[in-house]
């Protein structure tokens, strides 16, 4: 019933900067389902392979997110015909052998590719000597490497999808509603994000399931959601590819949305990287998502709690600047440059937020009592 797909396409920032494309995806169809994946490396100097971390984040989740299809069909011959699965168990342990997975993984590739000499030598530049130390005896590896995680899938019987980090899944109906059903993240706010690479990386990553997936089950990167006026919008933007040109060969599909997502992140203020993965019913009508008055209401509360949050650290931020500028023999004090730098991505940051406000309806007033009608 369903098809998956996915793509990833270098921000334009990327491109400009000469910096890779540091997100993944990956999709597949197996007996056990079809499932879709996307992972965004961090990119920050202290994430310096997060490229790699990416990429072996999807690989990973891909064969824990098979095995665990598999062993769950076969434990269920053996349940009683009216036993339902235990999707938060079975969920929460395909989460655990992720992060086990991945972390293997990476110190796997570390074995294998050491630290370069450009590698160390920028980071000690960045880190203190402790911290360098660390490093150079093959410490806190995981850091290099920190990526966020999605994946949705189907199964028998339902859907389920994974989180950890930024992004989004979304679910759509088949009259054209849809919704955000994984759980909020208490990490993610502003430029934070969860990341596998954290210590206690098992309570932030989220699972939501259900019985019906709709008509389409989309995870992607933060470099969509964050380049469009609201949530809701890319949404309509990236399914009309899908319907549109279904009688098409999959190229041409994957070509029209690489188009998309060009012209997307060329418009971008960030112009970061974006990935798009998701399971699609191609028979399903042409509907135009719909966004409900309480998620306009809420998606405008949103922005403005973010913005508020930006600029609060942005007046932080200057005061430091300002002291640390009084302390440094030159402008070239590293914690300046930081500084500056931390000062240029949030008001970046807050420029797009505000444009995102002007674009979201005003909320609705109560009508006017029309007291000559009254009387």
């Amino acid at each position: 019933m369903y098809r998956s797909f996915h793509l990833s396409r270098i921000g334009a920032s990327h491109i400009r900067k000469g910096i890779p494309c540091q997100d993944a995806s990956l999709s597949l169809s197996c007996p056990e389902g079809e499932i879709a994946i996307v992972a965004d490396g961090h990119g920050n100097r202290r994430h310096f392979r997060s490229a790699r971390g990416a990429k072996l984040a999807c690989e990973v989740a891909r064969d824990k997110i098979i095995s665990a299809l598999r062993e769950e069909a076969l434990e269920s011959t053996e349940r009683d015909l009216f036993e339902e699965p235990d999707m938060d168990l079975l969920l929460t342990k395909m989460k655990r052998e992720i992060l086990i997975g991945w972390a293997d993984a990476v110190y796997r590739d570390y074995e294998d590719n050491p630290w370069t000499e450009e590698e160390l030598f920028e980071q000690e530049d960045l880190l203190s000597p402790d911290q360098f130390e660390s490093m150079v005896r093959g410490r806190n590896v995981l850091i290099a490497y920190g990526s966020t995680l999605l994946a949705s899938f189907t199964f028998e019987g339902g859907w389920a999808a994974i989180q950890i980090g930024d992004g989004c899944v979304v679910r759509i109906e088949r009259d054209g509603q849809f919704e955000w059903p994984m759980p909020e993240s208490t990490v993610n706010d502003g430029n934070k994000t969860a990341s596998l690479c954290m210590s206690n990386a098992m309570s932030e990553f989220r699972h939501c399931y259900g019985t019906d997936a709709g008509i389409a089950l989309l995870v992607f990167t933060d470099g969509i959601e964050k380049s469009f006026p609201s949530q809701g919008k890319e949404v309509t933007s990236l399914l009309h590819w899908i319907w549109k040109n279904e009688k098409n060969d999959y190229e041409s599909k994957e070509n029209n949305l690489a188009r998309t997502l060009d012209l997307i992140t060329s418009r971008s203020a960030a112009g970061d990287d974006m990935s798009i993965a998701g399971l699609i019913d191609p028979e399903a009508e042409d509907v135009a998502p719909k966004l409900s008055k309480r998620q306009k209401e809420l998606e405008r509360e949103r922005v403005l709690a973010q913005i508020t949050e930006m600029e609060s650290t942005i007046r932080y931020n200057s005061k430091r600047l300002i002291i640390e500028k009084m302390n440094a023999k030159s402008n070239d004090n590293s914690a300046v440059g930081q500084l500056k730098e931390i000062l240029k991505r949030k008001k970046i940051a807050v420029e797009e937020l505000r444009k995102k406000l002007e674009m979201l309806p005003e909320a609705e007033q109560p009508a006017e009592t029309d007291e000559e009608n009254l009387s």
